[in-house]
C-alpha cells in the first residue's frame, strides 16, 4: 500500500474510533464517519465497504507496536525469568493502554446488538494476543526451563496472573491507569507465581 494511501486509510480509521467511543457503534453512521474525516462517502466505501471493518482496522490499530513488543520478548539469551518478565510486562502494557480499555468498554455495551463485534474485536485483539502468548511460553517449554504441559493453559494462567484484579478494575474505572514502576511490581509477582507451578525443578545459574 502506498504511504499516501496508507494515510488516508488511517484517517478513517481513527475518525471512526472516535466517533465509536463518542456516540457507540450503532449510533455512527459510515456518512458521519466520512464527514468527520472530512472525505467522501465514495472514497471512504473504496477503502472500508462496511462499519464493521472500520471497526475492526481501528481495534486491530490499537494493539499495534504492543504486540511486536510481545514478540521481541522472547530472547534466547535471556533467562526464563528474564524472558517472562519481558513477556509480562509488554503484555500489561499492551492490555493498559487507554484506547484498548476503551474498545472493551464499547464492546461490552454493544455485544447485545452486536455480537459479531465481540468476534472481530476477539480475533484481532485477545486471540492474536494469547497466540503470542503460547509461543512465548512453548519457547520455554521447548528449552526445557518449564515443564512440559498444555502450553495454551499455561498461557492463560499466566494472562490471569499478569492481569490479577487491576484489568476488571480498569475496565470498571474503579483505578486509574497503572504506573510503570506498578506495572513492573504486579508481573514480578505474577512471574514468581508462575514459576512456583511450571518452573523445572532443576539447578541453573543462569535462570536467576
Amino acid at each position: 500500500m502506498r504511504r499516501k494511501t496508507a494515510a488516508k486509510r488511517l484517517v478513517f480509521v481513527e475518525a471512526a474510533g472516535s466517533l465509536f467511543l463518542n456516540y457507540g457503534f450503532s449510533a455512527v453512521t459510515m456518512e458521519s464517519i466520512a464527514a468527520a474525516a472530512k472525505s467522501s462517502k465514495v472514497t471512504l466505501y473504496n477503502y472500508f465497504p462496511s462499519k464493521e471493518e472500520l471497526f475492526e482496522a481501528w481495534a486491530f490499530e490499537a494493539g499495534k507496536g504492543a504486540f511486536e513488543q510481545l514478540v521481541a520478548a522472547v530472547d534466547e539469551n535471556m533467562s526464563t525469568r528474564e524472558v517472562l518478565l519481558r513477556v509480562g510486562v509488554a503484555y500489561l502494557r499492551l492490555i493498559t493502554k487507554q484506547e484498548v480499555i476503551s474498545i472493551n468498554r464499547l464492546i461490552i455495551g454493544e455485544v447485545e446488538r452486536f455480537p459479531q463485534l465481540a468476534q472481530r474485536f476477539y480475533a484481532v485483539g485477545p486471540k492474536r494476543t494469547l497466540a503470542n502468548l503460547v509461543v512465548a511460553i512453548n519457547s520455554l517449554v521447548v528449552r526445557g526451563a518449564l515443564v512440559d504441559r498444555d502450553v495454551n493453559k499455561m498461557a492463560i494462567h499466566f494472562k490471569i496472573l499478569c492481569e490479577g484484579i487491576m484489568f476488571e478494575k480498569l475496565i470498571w474505572g474503579i483505578e486509574p491507569l497503572p504506573s510503570e514502576d506498578s506495572i513492573k511490581e504486579l508481573i514480578t509477582e505474577a512471574v514468581d507465581q508462575f514459576m512456583l507451578f511450571y518452573g523445572q525443578k532443576i539447578s541453573d545459574k543462569n535462570e536467576g
